[in-house]
């Protein structure tokens, strides 16, 4: 039995993740906590807002959505990123479709049906902020469902059947 060698951890790259991870959820929770005590709405962090589109066989959990208390409707998405100086600087010179999260956004929307959410982008570095109204994209979302179909189909295709279903099977 032999052990392959891997490569050592990088301590720094987990960090960085770390720090940008926890830098998301204070934004989070600063924006939930500002809306504390409202009477009209229902604010759901990401833990209490898993979304899946079962066609695409897509999910995910939104940062943040706000709901109409009395119908439970969905009002609004804010969805937080933070950003490194590299990507910060990317993102204020690119259009916002260029964005590799605009996807996300595109797709939260669509399973929450509503036509509008707020993107807030977080400098890690320095203390800039960014909020801009991003509005849904049939469009692009078109092209996510084409992408998503193409996946699934390959995914089916390619999927290993059940060990039951295969003839002369042993149990391990």
């Amino acid at each position: 039995f032999e052990v392959e060698e891997s490569d050592p951890p990088d301590y720094e790259l987990i960090l960085k993740f770390q720090v940008c991870s926890h830098l998301e959820h204070f934004v989070t929770d600063t924006i939930m906590r500002s809306l504390e005590g409202r009477e009209d709405v229902l604010v759901l962090g990401s833990d209490d807002n898993a979304l899946a589109d079962n066609e695409l066989k897509v999910s995910g959990h939104a940062d943040i959505v706000i709901y109409d208390k009395q119908s439970a409707k969905p009002l609004e998405l804010i969805e937080v990123k933070a950003l490194n100086y590299f990507f910060w600087r990317k993102f204020e010179k690119e259009p916002i479709e260029e964005a590799y999260f605009y996807g996300q956004l595109q797709m939260y929307m669509h399973m929450l049906k509503i036509d509008t959410s707020t993107l807030v982008v977080v400098e890690r570095n320095t203390p800039m902020i960014h909020t801009i109204e991003v509005p849904y994209d049939d469009i692009y979302l078109w092209r996510l469902e084409d992408i998503y179909d193409k996946l699934n189909r390959y995914y089916e295709a390619v999927k290993l059947p059940a060990l039951e279903d295969v003839e002369g099977e042993r149990a391990c």
